[in-house]
């Protein structure tokens, strides 16, 4: 597939699977926004490794997808370095692995934090400058 000019956000891509999608949507030409939390050296890396092979046009932002001022000030980012973003990829969760009767409220709320507000958060800012313009995808 041809996604030269169009703009991708993943979540979660400096590591593990979201770092995959980003490459695949790179090696296909899109522009790509590399969002870590903690992953600052992993997502640096990856940028490097986009510009090198495909010269790809990316955006690494640091965003804890369950604060809404930094899913902002992120989404604000995007819309600054490339006028737009034509497709959403929500791939940030966390997972704080324990017994049932063993996990702590704080775990569990970290979880619910970033799996599903952090989801809500980035789809519905995104989704805003998407319905401004009649376009995009949200995954």
């Amino acid at each position: 597939m041809n996604f030269k000019g169009k703009t991708v956000l993943v979540t979660g891509s400096s590591r593990s699977l979201g770092r995959q999608i980003i490459y695949d949507f790179a090696s296909c030409g899109a522009n790509v926004v590399i969002n870590y939390n903690n992953s600052l050296d992993e997502a640096l890396l990856l940028e490097k490794e986009l510009k090198d092979k495909f010269n790809s046009k990316t955006l690494v932002v640091k965003c804890d997808v369950s604060n809404e001022e930094e899913v902002i000030l992120m989404v604000d980012k995007c819309i600054l370095e490339f006028g737009k973003i034509d497709i959403l990829v929500n791939n940030a969760s966390i997972c704080r692995d324990s017994l049932f009767d063993e996990k702590s409220y704080s775990d569990f709320s970290d979880v619910l934090g970033v799996n599903l507000i952090g989801t809500y958060l980035v789809s519905k800012y995104v989704g805003k400058h998407m319905l401004l313009k009649s376009y995009g995808k949200i995954i």
